[in-house]
């Protein structure tokens, strides 16, 4: 089996896009979110698109452009947007679900103030943010047509957070200081947020998880697979199932080489069995064109599937941010990296080709009463 790639939208307009900009998949791969949100000029780019006959095409009323800052993430059933949107010094977000009737995205609730960096479950009614003060982690579920507070991380080192597909597990990175930091994963019981397991450690920095943008650690959308970047005498990613009561290591680390592990962005497939790694500072023959790297889980190691490079010509940094879709199937790449005076963006799409697939064969048969040839493919 193979990617290929079978799509791309290039993406203009702005030119200081200090978060890394995205284009978050979902389940399907069939629908996507483009993300680029400007600190500086206080503006965005945020689209959902959809994929048909092999076209992009927005979906509903999601296109936002000119005036605002935003943050946007998508569930990965594709019905609903969670938006965080900056003006005037106030940041708030907010919950849409999509009317397929009226083609347009609803909001469902209130707004939440003065939080930011939303993260939604699979059907899209559990949403956790980081506060806009002291980034510390809230977690809200939806119910008799409001938001309400299940739980809340009250510690300002609480700064990368992403929610599994039902809600009910989230990954969170708490910085430890000199150059470190730690993974915890929690599990809702209904009641309270139980740690799972032991913490896990890497070598990276509260500042580094911030320029990555969530994407320095991941959960799969099962909620028993997380995947996490370390460095030693180069970078690596290790990935680790929920085995018991504790995390064990499956499958020797992924290493990649002497790269900036600020760098490095992941995405887990649903099951945990297929990641998608972007290393936007990957270099071939002096130049910064950026690597991906797509491995498969199989007889008990990771399996590199394909490796792309990107252009060095006109859109560098590629595999700046990454996502996979929750089957697997599809892969997102996005090229830039965040920064003042980089202004041109480009997503790019593969799709997961079976090469064991046996091709139909088309043959004529006589038929002896008409005396006509007829086709069948068989």
């Amino acid at each position: 089996m193979s990617y290929v790639k079978f799509s791309e939208i290039p993406v203009e307009g702005l030119e200081n896009v200090y978060i890394l900009p995205s284009a978050r998949l979902s389940n399907n791969g069939k629908i996507t979110t483009i993300n680029l949100p400007d600190f500086l000029d206080a503006q965005s780019i945020f689209a959902v698109l959809k994929y048909v006959n092999n076209t992009w095409s927005i979906k509903g009323n999601s296109e936002v452009d000119d005036g605002v800052l935003v943050f946007g993430e998508m569930s990965r059933d594709g019905n609903n947007i969670a938006i965080s949107v900056g003006k005037d010094a106030d940041i708030n977000s907010g919950v849409f679900r999509y009317d397929s009737v009226e083609d347009q995205w609803v909001q469902i609730g209130s707004d939440i103030s003065d939080n930011l960096f939303p993260s939604l479950s699979s059907d899209g009614l559990t949403l956790s943010c980081l506060g806009n003060v002291d980034l510390s982690c809230s977690v809200f579920r939806y119910s008799d047509s409001s938001w309400n507070i299940i739980g809340q991380f009250n510690q300002d080192s609480f700064l990368q957070k992403q929610l599994s597909n039902d809600g009910n597990r989230i990954i969170i990175f708490v910085e430890n200081g000199d150059d470190s930091g730690i993974i915890k994963v929690y599990e809702y019981d209904g009641e309270n947020w139980n740690q799972l397991g032991s913490d896990l450690s890497t070598n990276i920095n509260y500042a580094q998880f911030y320029i990555a943008s969530s994407q320095m650690a991941c959960i799969s959308g099962d909620g028993t697979t997380v995947a996490l970047t370390g460095v030693d005498d180069e970078c690596y990613v290790s990935i680790y199932k929920y085995v018991g009561d504790e995390w064990q290591q499956i499958g020797d680390n992924i290493m990649l080489g002497v790269i900036e592990k600020e760098s490095l962005s992941l995405s887990l497939s649903n099951n945990g069995n297929k990641i998608v790694i972007g290393l936007p500072d990957f270099t071939d023959e002096a130049s910064s064109q950026g690597r991906i790297e797509i491995h498969d889980y199989s007889g008990g190691d990771w399996n590199l599937i394909n490796a792309f490079n990107g252009d060095p010509i006109g859109f560098n940094y590629f595999g700046s941010s990454v996502s996979i879709s929750g089957d697997g199937k599809v892969v997102s790449v996005v090229n830039g990296i965040a920064g003042e005076g980089f202004g041109n963006f480009k997503a790019s799409f593969y799709r997961l080709q079976n090469s064991n697939k046996k091709k139909k064969k088309k043959r004529y048969f006589f038929n002896n009463m008409t005396g006509c040839k007829k086709l069948c493919t068989i």
